[in-house]
């Protein structure tokens, strides 16, 4: 497990005992989310391992709010059926819901008050109490789900579809994948949304990227070379960076976004004279 900061630097690396499930970062860059094995570890962002939540099966998949104050993991049991469970900043799990399948994906608000979760055929959504919002069944199974950052949106993809809900469960829209005769429809999947739900990416037959607005609108494809493996969508929606087997893009995906100037924050120290004249200041801290 490696953790960079903006400019490539690499400020810390773990080895891990086995090989991991998933990782997610919260968005304060404070907290690292790692499932291994039936396990998830938490460490803080100077690498200190903060925490160990044991819980009862695989954990397929997992994301953490952007504040770090709650996680969310889908497990996968022995029997193939499936748990969510939603874990405190402190380790505890808060609640769990159980599944009639496997669990496939998740994904919580920006704001972390709303969790949407999926297994192979139903997408739920919640409040991150607990309280259930609405339901969707699916018969092609889900691959993937995205929650705008107020949680007014939502978006999943499965075989065949990407569908596109509001707040109330309503289905706004829904995109078919074209199809052959010949053979089975394509999968979507490496879903990515911006925070305010304006634009979204997905992958479709391992190797092409498709990017739409919120009104359904096909805005742009590409077919990469290689299989996608990852994808990421700026918050704003202005680039989108793809991972394939063999290489990493990074594009502009040509929509007209405000320029948001970056303001680091800096740490103001107030230093007491020390009765030593012998005073040697530390070296500062670099920032983000």
């Amino acid at each position: 497990l490696d953790y960079f900061d903006r400019t490539g630097h690499l400020l810390w690396s773990k080895s891990l005992e086995g090989p991991f499930g998933s990782e997610s970062l919260s968005g304060d860059g404070k907290i690292v989310a790692l499932t291994d094995g039936d396990r998830i570890s938490f460490f803080n962002s100077t690498g200190d391992l903060i925490g160990t939540t044991v819980l009862e099966g695989f954990p397929w998949t997992m994301a953490i709010s952007e504040d770090s104050s709650t996680a969310a993991a889908g497990i996968t049991t022995r029997d193939y059926t499936g748990n969510l469970y939603v874990i405190g900043a402190n380790g505890t799990i808060l609640w769990s819901s159980s599944t009639k399948h496997r669990f496939k994906t998740l994904a919580i608000s920006g704001n972390g008050r709303y969790l949407a979760g999926a297994d192979s055929n139903q997408l739920r959504y919640f409040t991150i109490g607990g309280k259930r919002l609405w339901s969707f069944n699916s018969s092609p199974e889900f691959t993937g789900v995205a929650v705008s950052s107020d949680g007014a949106y939502v978006a999943a993809s499965s075989q065949y579809y990407l569908r596109y809900f509001n707040t109330s469960g309503a289905k706004l829209w829904h995109y078919d994948a074209p199809t052959l005769p010949t053979k089975p429809g394509p999968y979507l999947g490496h879903l990515s949304m911006s925070e305010d739900g304006n634009y979204l990416s997905v992958t479709t037959d391992g190797n092409r990227t498709l990017f739409f607005n919120r009104e359904g609108k096909l805005l742009w494809q590409n077919e990469s070379p290689h299989r996608i493996v990852s994808t990421s969508l700026a918050r704003n929606g202005k680039y989108l960076a793809t991972g394939t087997e063999q290489e990493f893009t990074y594009f502009d995906t040509g929509i007209d976004a405000p320029a948001v100037e970056v303001k680091p924050t800096v740490n103001t120290t107030t230093m007491i004279r020390s009765p030593t004249p012998n005073f040697t200041p530390q070296e500062s801290v670099p920032i983000f």
